[in-house]
């Protein structure tokens, strides 16, 4: 549970470093926000705690590399 990890370490927390998926296709990794990781829950709590940078990393997509980069830019812009 990523969201026990983070705030069990809590404000020792410097930086997250995440990727998002999907364990039932291939390849597994997804946009962001398209896959199981609880992104925005993880995001409100960086933000909570004071995290100074928070990364995403998506090293295949489904589809165009560029769309993919540009729907996890969206999604991000939508949390605020």
């Amino acid at each position: 549970d990523p969201l026990a990890v983070i705030r069990g370490l809590g404000s020792r927390v410097a930086a997250i470093h995440g990727k998002d998926f999907d364990s039932s296709k291939t390849p597994r990794w997804t946009p962001a926000g398209e896959g199981e990781m609880p992104l925005a829950d993880i995001v409100a709590l960086g933000n909570e705690l004071g995290v100074g940078f928070i990364a995403v990393e998506l090293d295949e997509s489904p589809g165009s590399p560029l769309d993919a980069v540009e729907q996890s830019v969206r999604y991000f812009n939508a949390l605020g």
